[in-house]
């Protein structure tokens, strides 16, 4: 037991958290004024705007295609039935074919005639096809680094027979082994994984906890997670 003011016990559990995000978890107990100050000025708790500017910003790893961080999740989020799943396919196509990545794209709200009717209508633009046959088998090899899963999945959360709401270890487990074959998992919507009511904060940032742990398990690899998200149309009109 470490007698710290409550700033300094916090940080020191972030930094067992984040040993326990590599491949083993190694647990050092400060025991010495001298100890917990090394501890501490190793990973300060405020950083002058000034010293950020001097780094390297090539001491980071590169986002995928510029714009999607690595081992961390991002968020499309719009109203529906404006071009999101078009959009992340589109996005899928990019990573596959610049990025040489491989994506899964996983769909509970689409049938497999809709992403047939996508694809030939993306393939037709410019970016992808300029009418050539030879440009045509070029954009068929992108497109096997690309899997499509239609099921419905397991929910990142379940209710007990007492009614609470509990996360589903084998959700996440299944998402771990996922990650072991794709780099890329693209989830189209949020709500049809998380089995949660759509305005629970509390719990969907507990999903997000646990996910980004799994991506950050993958050391040095370029992994991520895009999740597609409806808004609320009505919550929308609601708020003044």
């Amino acid at each position: 037991i470490v007698d710290l003011d409550s700033q300094h016990s916090c940080y020191l559990f972030s930094l067992l958290r984040e040993k326990e995000h590599g491949k083993s978890l190694q647990v050092f107990i400060p025991e010495t004024p001298e100890e917990i100050k090394e501890i501490l000025e190793k990973k300060k708790f405020v950083v002058n705007l000034a010293d950020l500017y001097e780094r390297d910003d090539s001491e980071y790893p590169e986002p995928i295609l510029g714009r999607f961080p690595v081992r961390c999740i991002s968020v499309i989020a719009s109203f529906g039935g404006i071009g999101k799943t078009t959009f992340a396919l589109i996005t899928a196509l990019r990573i596959a074919r610049d990025e040489g990545l491989r994506i899964l794209f996983w769909t509970t709200e689409h049938e497999e005639i809709s992403f047939v009717r996508k694809i030939h209508q993306i393939c037709n633009l410019p970016e992808f096809w300029d009418g050539g046959e030879e440009n045509r088998k070029k954009i068929k090899e992108i497109m096997r680094n690309i899997d499509i899963r239609f099921t419905a999945p397991e929910p990142f959360f379940t209710v007990t027979s007492r009614g609470k709401a509990r996360l589903n270890d084998v959700a996440f487990e299944e998402f771990r082994t996922l990650f072991e074959e794709y780099d890329v998992v693209i989830i189209d919507p949020f709500l049809s994984f998380s089995g949660l009511e759509e305005n629970d904060n509390s719990n969907t940032r507990r999903i997000f906890d646990k996910l980004h742990t799994i991506l950050r398990s993958f050391e040095d690899e370029r992994k991520a997670l895009i999740i597609l998200h409806h808004f609320n149309k009505d919550a929308i009109r609601n708020v003044n």
